[in-house]
Order: structure tokens, then sequence, then C-alpha cells
């Protein structure tokens, strides 16, 4: 199978990409487009929409151009999804932007797409480090195919995380597609396997000079001495981008009383993507979802919502989360000074489950914990060979799938934590130790495989080219 691009010299320039863009990066960079990302943002005031992933580092050396394609051969055509896909889809965007009235498929050039459709060829369609799928991703999608009059059977959707992905496909295109034509959709769990690679490596050997001698993970060794040992807080609870559940729990935090007694970081002015007291309202069909109506919601909870947000920011390993992202930036002594943690995920109330680093950081460093998410996480790391907490943590809630249920469900056995001693919170994460140990060991040994893993993807993703 080979991997194809448009651009592949002197630099690779990701297919796909707007043709402004690549034209500026031309012009000011001589391609070099990796170096590109601020600059982008700065002249256009959009970011990228497509970009290099690490995947790259994978098969870099196995990148042919499009002219190098024999009809006979087996090949895909990676767009690498940055982020949000609705810029490269033209979805929602702002009148006269640059990405308005314009998707991905208008800057493959006319050769390449003529080869797709009539050759073994197929557009691999990546969101490395992005599992956020809804409906209107598919519908869009379709859209596209339709306008080129491009079968659907040549699209492969590949996500990260996403272990819902097949089901929430194969339901949308019951309910919308009358015919045998079909996207190929897979999921790889990119989240585990990177982090795991990361942490086998050590977490301290990918330090900038900014964060030198502040980067580690909590040790086999820190963890046994950790044992039968009180810690400062009761959870810990990591929050970066404000979606609408993570200022939701904060606000229930601060009604529960108990946000100063724990370890909970957030940063509601972060990159200027959220100026979030003017769009908190934005967010009121989430927040019907569970105070059931705007008038409730006002009486009820409002309130804490505005105080959630006049605290601008709580920081409890960084000072500033602008420049820190899910890898390479791990302190390990929250997680030892904390007994369990709270996972807001990345997602609460759309139709999307998927894993991401937020979890697997609380595994690589010994830590119990309860997902503020979608329902069957629990179920999925039972899948890929993990054990839960049960009976440590009632972790009912993970099968529940109203939305409202399980919100409640969840802050229901966080104040139950809240109220136990710490005697017996000594005791209760002391009884997980064999649990602890044993995600620990094989979240390392997964990690210790990440390049067989990926062999193993593209291996599965050339099965899907000849099926």
């Amino acid at each position: 199978m080979k991997i194809v691009f448009d651009v592949n010299k002197p630099y690779l320039i990701p297919n796909a990409c707007h043709p402004e863009i690549v034209k500026f990066v031309l012009q000011n960079f001589d391609g070099n487009y990796d170096v590109t990302e601020s600059y982008v943002r700065e002249h256009f005031g959009e970011p990228w929409h497509v970009y290099n992933s690490s995947f790259r580092n994978f098969y870099e050396d196995i990148i042919v151009n499009i002219k190098e394609v024999n009809p006979d051969d087996t090949w895909i055509y990676p767009v690498e999804i940055f982020g949000d896909f609705q810029k490269s889809f033209g979805i929602n965007q702002k009148p006269n932007t640059l990405y308005d009235s314009w998707n991905f498929s208008q800057s493959i050039p006319p050769t390449t797409m003529t080869k797709l459709k009539q050759s073994n060829g197929y557009i691999l369609l990546t969101m490395v480090h992005e599992g956020l799928v809804v409906d209107s991703f598919f519908e869009r999608l379709w859209q596209i195919c339709m306008s080129n009059k491009l079968p659907m059977k040549k699209i492969i959707i590949l996500t990260s995380g996403n272990h819902g992905i097949e089901k929430q496909y194969n339901t949308w295109h019951q309910k919308n597609v009358q015919t045998t034509d079909r996207f190929k959709v897979m999921n790889y769990h990119y989240f585990l396997y990177e982090k795991g690679y990361e942490y086998n490596m050590g977490i301290e050997n990918f330090e900038s000079e900014e964060l030198k001698g502040k980067l580690g993970s909590v040790s086999l060794k820190d963890f046994q001495n950790s044992l039968g040992k009180s810690r400062d807080h009761k959870f810990l609870c990591f929050n970066r981008r404000i979606h609408p559940h993570r200022v939701m729990l904060i606000g229930e935090l601060i009604k529960m009383g108990i946000l100063d007694d724990n370890l909970v970081s957030f940063q509601f002015n972060l990159d200027g993507d959220f100026n979030f007291p003017k769009i908190t309202d934005t967010y009121i069909e989430e927040f019907k979802m569970i105070y059931d109506d705007e008038k409730t919601y006002r009486k009820e909870f409002e309130r804490y919502i505005k105080k959630a947000v006049r605290l601008k920011k709580r920081m409890i390993d960084h000072e500033d989360l602008s420049n820190i992202h899910g890898f390479r930036g791990d302190i390990k002594k929250p997680w030892l000074n904390t007994y369990y943690s709270v996972v807001t995920e990345s997602n609460f109330f759309r139709r999307s489950d998927y894993i991401t680093e937020k979890t697997w950081k609380c595994v690589g460093n010994f830590h119990p914990f309860i997902t503020f998410g979608r329902p069957n996480t629990m179920k999925e790391l039972k899948n890929l060979g993990f054990k839960t907490f049960h009976p440590f943590i009632d972790e009912s809630y993970d099968k529940v799938v109203d939305n409202k249920k399980r919100y409640n469900m969840i802050l229901g056995e966080i104040k139950r934590l809240q109220n136990i001693s710490d005697k017996e919170m000594i005791k209760w994460y002391s009884d997980m130790k064999d649990i602890l140990l044993h995600n620990y060991n094989h979240f390392m040994e997964l990690g210790s495989k990440r390049n067989e893993q990926f062999k193993k993807l593209f291996d599965e993703i050339e099965e899907k080219c000849t099926k």
C-alpha cells in the first residue's frame, strides 16, 4: 500500500489544504508547512484546517507523489484534519472568511480525484488528536461525496479513541442513506498508545527549556511509598478548554461547597477562544438538559455558573494553560496529593463516545477515577484489558445513557466520597493497590508496543482497501 501526497518535496504539504494557505506557505516559507501554524493564524485570522500529524513519523519513508501511482496500486490519500472538522467541511463558518463556502474536496486536484475514482485509491480522513464525530459530520461528508460523484466507499474515516464510532455510523447510515454504498469507519486508540509510549520514555525527556526540571509522572516507587499515607485533597480535576459540562461541574462543586477543598484547574480565557461571560447562554440547551427548562436553570443554578466565571482561572500545575496540551506537560505532585480523579472527558452531552489522554494520565499515575463524560467508558476500558474500580467507586453511572440521570449519579458519588474520613480514604486507596498496579503495568506494556500497534493499524487500513 502506498501513501500518496500531491506535494511531498522539498517539504510535505498536507493534502486538500486550502489553496490560499498553500500559496502563503510557498511564498513565505518555501513550502515548509510545519512551521507555519501561528503565522497562518495571524495572517488569515483562522487556524490550520489540515496538518501533518505525528502519524507521518511512521510512514514518511514510504510516501510517494501522486504522479508515481500506478494503475494496479493500492493507495491511500491522507487528509489529516486539524482540530474541529467544520473548517475542512465548510460548516458554520462566518461569511467572507477563509473557509466560508469551501470544503476540503475543492483542494484535491482534478487529476487526483480522477485517480481516486478509477483506481484502488482511498481518501483516509483522519482525526488523530480529535475523537469527536457528530451526525452532521457524516451528513456533510455524504454531500461532499455526491457533489464530486465520489462513491462513499472511497472514504475511510479514522477516529482517535472513538470506541462508539461504528455503532454511531451504522445508526446514521440506516436512517439517512438508502443505498449499500457506505463509508468505511475505523477507530484507533491513539491517545492510549501515545500516552503509554510517552510514559515509557519518561515525561522528563520531553521537557522544553521553559519546563526544564518540572515534568514527571508517578513512578512505581512513588506509588509504593504513598500507600498508607494521608493526602491533602480528595480529588484532582483538570480542565483546559471550557466545554459546557466542565463549567457546569465547576458550578456544581461551588454549589456543594467543595471546590476549594480539592484540586480543580480551569482557565476561562484560554487562547482567546472563550470570552466566557458572553457565551454562557450559548450553552443554554445543555443547561436545560439537566435543569429541565430555562426558568428552572436561572432560578436554581445560573448564579453558580456566574460565580465560576468570576473566578476566571485556577491553576494546579502550570501558571498558564495556553501552551500546555495533553502531551508533554505532566507534573506528578498533584497526583500524589489527591486520592482519585474526576476526569472531565472532552464530551458529555453529544452522542460521540471517545476516550482521550485525560483518562490515560490517571492510569499512568496510579489514580482511580470517575469519568464525567459519555456512557460505556468503563466498559471500553475493560474491553481493552484494564480493570475498573467497583465496588470502591459506584460505576453504575457508566451504563446510563440519559444525560441528566448520569450527571446526577456522578455528582452523588463525588459527594459520597467527599464525606468519607481521611482515615477511611487512606484505606480505600490502598485497597485498590492490585487494580492500580494491573492497570499501570498493562498501560506501560501497550505503550511499549506503540510502533507495533501502528503497523497493525496500517495493516487494517490496507485490509479495508481490499474489501
